[in-house]
């Protein structure tokens, strides 16, 4: 984090995206000062949708809304009829019988079902390193019933890569940077994943092999946001990441880090029973082997010795550019940026 000194002196401090209640489209304004104790106990950390669109339920079943005192104040998914997953930091020393999902509705503050959580179990990891291993298990006192607006995800294979592609945040965190308005109905935004040697530029040595990023790493302006932590990052029915933090919300070089599902995806499964069977993947390898050794070596057949070459090279020259790219941004961290904007000038 030495090398990122310059840029936590000009951007705000990292953020834990949750948020007390409040409401729009009919929105209200709410008194941020009355946040629940974390803000307290950690004032550096404090994220609703940024450049996002409105949603439905529908859309997004496994989408819960948790309420504290009557106050939403973070997002979850369900991952099966007894379990929902949420980040860490959201229920840390608050008593599961505080706690209130509501299930089935695409408002946070009305509609669907409320489900009381009967047990809270928090990584056991959480916070060793800072930030690392936030994830926990919510287990309902009763399980749910599934409808169109109720269902379960589907949760990554242990250790499977996140795609570089755009994942799908949902909830009903802020809509603007430094916003006082939270939605009453669910939104939803495309936020594409920065590659994890990137976002290391960014956040140092503060993001671990637990956590990945997403949203446009030089000019922000899509992101979750204060409410969204806990939400699901999804991509074709796997959620492969729970909302975590960021410095500030949709900001140039501060993208929002996710917690990685399949990186703590063996937690998951000790504390939730949650099994995922990929059987339709592997069924046809198993039942014929031969068919597999055949593809297999047709594959080889139509990769020529010279391609594999200049893959091996062209990786050679994309290791070296990491490296150079690196050198230059501890030196000049504001360098990219600066670039940008010179362009867009232009």
């Amino acid at each position: 984090m030495k090398i990122l000194i310059p840029i936590l002196c000009l951007i705000s401090a990292v953020d834990l995206q949750d948020t007390p209640d409040g409401e729009c489209c009919g929105e209200q304004e709410v008194d941020l000062s009355q946040h629940l104790e974390l803000e307290a106990v950690c004032p550096e950390l404090s994220g609703q949708i940024i450049g996002g669109r409105s949603s439905s339920i529908v859309r997004h079943p496994y989408q819960v809304s948790m309420v504290l005192n009557g106050n939403s104040f973070c997002g979850g998914f369900i991952i099966s009829p007894n379990y929902v997953l949420t980040a860490a930091h959201c229920v840390q020393n608050v008593l599961p019988s505080a706690i209130r999902l509501r299930v089935g509705s695409t408002r946070r503050d009305s509609g669907g079902r409320i489900v009381p959580v009967a047990n809270v179990t928090v990584h056991l990891q959480y916070g060793t390193p800072q930030f690392d291993h936030d994830i926990a298990a919510l287990q309902l006192a009763r399980p749910l019933t599934f409808s169109n607006a109720v269902q379960a995800i589907r949760l990554p294979q242990p250790r499977q890569a996140v795609p570089l592609v755009r994942l799908t945040v949902t909830g009903w965190g802020l809509t603007a940077p430094r916003g006082r308005r939270i939605p009453r109905i669910m939104m939803e935004a495309n936020v594409p994943v920065v590659p994890h040697w990137l976002c290391r530029l960014s956040y140092g040595d503060a993001l671990t092999n637990n956590m990945f990023c997403g949203g446009h790493f030089l000019i922000g302006g899509v992101s979750s946001c204060q409410g969204d932590s806990g939400g699901p990052a999804v991509f074709r029915g796997i959620a492969f990441g729970v909302v975590s933090f960021a410095r500030g919300c949709a900001l140039p070089l501060s993208p929002t880090v996710f917690t990685n599902i399949a990186a703590l995806r063996d937690w998951v499964t000790q504390n939730t029973g949650v099994y995922e069977m990929f059987l339709i993947g592997y069924q046809f390898k198993v039942l014929s082997p031969i068919f597999t050794i055949h593809w297999g070596l047709q594959m080889r057949r139509n990769r020529p010795l010279w391609r594999e070459k200049q893959n091996e090279k062209n990786r050679k020259h994309f290791e070296s550019f990491k490296r150079e790219l690196f050198a230059r941004y501890r030196k000049d961290p504001l360098h990219l940026l600066r670039k940008s904007v010179q362009a867009k000038k232009t």
